[in-house]
């Protein structure tokens, strides 16, 4: 099921990122979402600084989670 809320996603960019508090923070999907991605749920988004969001695309969730489990946890 598909489940777009841009207002949600607005509000996540306005949010500081949850490891380093930057005050910057991209929407970053916890589940894997592409463009055409039937199963996209906006609301499995997190506020991640743009470094964050690419070492946890670069590594996986589970070792992101791993490393920051203190910030996160």
């Amino acid at each position: 099921m598909k489940v777009i809320d841009e207002q949600y996603l607005e509000k996540i960019r306005t949010e500081t990122c949850v490891v380093c508090s930057r005050e910057t923070a991209d929407p970053d999907h916890i589940q894997a979402r592409q463009w055409r991605d039937s199963n996209r749920n906006d609301y499995f988004a997190l506020p991640l600084c743009r470094q964050h969001h690419e070492e946890r695309h670069q590594i996986g969730n589970i070792k992101f989670q791993e490393s920051h489990i203190r910030c996160i946890g």
